[in-house]
């Protein structure tokens, strides 16, 4: 996840060049959000300073197909063991592994 403006933390420099700015908002990760049709997992955390929890909703809200949240409120830019469990047992359950 990124999100346009978020991309950079100084878009003075960017800013500066048109071509690259008007490039930019194509690879932000919305536009793809949308093509997504496969079940999926997302987790982030609120403390997030890379990609501001505000990008990653905006993403999530795109997607239209079935879809699990999991939000930690203090988690950063680094997975918590839990969510690391969370996205595990997803990606499991979707390769059909019966649980241990």
């Amino acid at each position: 996840v990124c999100g346009w403006p978020h991309v950079v933390a100084d878009t003075s420099r960017l800013l500066a060049k048109p071509r690259i700015t008007a490039t930019l908002p194509y690879y932000d990760t919305d536009n793809f959000a949308r093509l997504v049709r496969v079940p999926d997992f997302y987790t982030w955390g609120c403390n997030h300073v890379t990609v501001p929890p505000t990008t990653s909703y905006a993403v999530y809200n795109l997607v239209t197909a079935h879809k699990t949240l999991h939000i930690v409120k203090e988690a950063g830019h680094v997975q918590t063991r839990d969510q690391r469990a969370r996205t595990d047992a997803f990606l499991l359950r979707q390769l059909g592994v019966p649980p241990r």
